[in-house]
């Protein structure tokens, strides 16, 4: 690859990448929202996380396919197109599914701040690419896998947390029921004791 496919690589890609302004800020109103939607409707969110673990299960087969390559392929070298289409699937990903992940309670900002810096080391064309050079991705290569096989397999333990919210939505009700009856209840006792203490004093 020479610096003229470098550089309409850059411009194919230039203003796609996923920044912290695109990431919208949800307050506890949204929070409320999605609790609702899982007492009244929890299907809506597991289809959400079963579309989620799709797309995520194919950026793990193509990271995958990359750490096998690169240890039983002779003279295997890792390209910079593979290093692209990776971190854009990782942007869209967050982006799409950004409120699922901070509903859930999954500490989704801690991972964005590690996630911009590994995105941004590992593929400089994102902000430097008039000093890029293929040298450096051949330099670093281990390097480069590593940081990429690490922040997949982190995205993919805090959908773990999506996993285990939604599944305790369809318990939501039930609770709310409980709590309501047992609200109730206590009322009722609160009166009966009034009660009862008027009659004494009477």
């Amino acid at each position: 690859m020479n610096n003229n496919e470098i550089n309409n690589i850059n411009y194919t890609y230039n203003n796609k990448w996923l920044v912290k302004e695109d990431i919208k800020i949800l307050n506890y109103r949204y929070k409320l929202y999605y609790y609702w939607i899982g007492i009244s409707n929890n299907i809506i969110h597991k289809s959400k996380y079963i579309e989620f673990k799709s797309r995520l299960n194919t950026i793990l087969n193509k990271t995958n396919l990359m750490i096998y390559n690169k240890k039983n392929v002779i003279n295997y070298n890792i390209s910079l197109v593979e290093i692209i289409e990776i971190f854009l699937l990782l942007d869209n990903i967050i982006i799409e599914y950004y409120d699922l992940l901070w509903c859930t309670n999954s500490p989704i900002d801690n991972y964005l701040r590690k996630y911009f810096f590994i995105r941004d080391i590992s593929c400089p064309i994102i902000k430097y690419s008039e000093e890029y050079s293929l040298e450096k991705i051949k330099k670093n290569e281990d390097i480069i896998i590593n940081n990429i096989n690490n922040i997949v397999n982190e995205i993919t333990i805090l959908s773990e947390f999506i996993k285990i919210s939604i599944n305790k939505n369809d318990e939501l009700l039930y609770k709310l029921c409980l709590m309501i009856l047992n609200s109730f209840i206590f009322i009722g006792q609160f009166i009966w004791q009034r009660y009862n203490l008027i009659i004494i004093h009477n």
